[in-house]
């Protein structure tokens, strides 16, 4: 059956995810982005070798995200004044 994702606050309300083929990302009402999931090409934010641990992606934390998206090897964040990261 399903898994409690455990790196995530089990307080943390969770606002907005995304799904890739092999990633996905989740937004908290904080504004904290975590992310799982392969990373080789750099899909939650780091060239880590190793694959599939749970990730906090503290780099966008001050940026007022507020929509997610995932693709094959990428993610996108999009802020509260339209700018989009990836």
């Amino acid at each position: 059956g399903p898994n409690r994702v455990s790196v995530i606050p089990s307080f943390a309300s969770i606002t907005n995810f995304a799904s890739g083929p092999c990633h996905s990302i989740f937004l908290t009402k904080a504004g904290l982005i975590y992310g799982l999931g392969a990373f080789s090409k750099g899909q939650l934010g780091s060239l880590r070798k190793s694959n599939f641990e749970t990730v906090r992606m503290d780099q966008l934390q001050e940026a007022g995200i507020t929509k997610l998206a995932c693709g094959l090897e990428f993610s996108l964040a999009l802020d509260s004044k339209g700018a989009v990261y990836s």
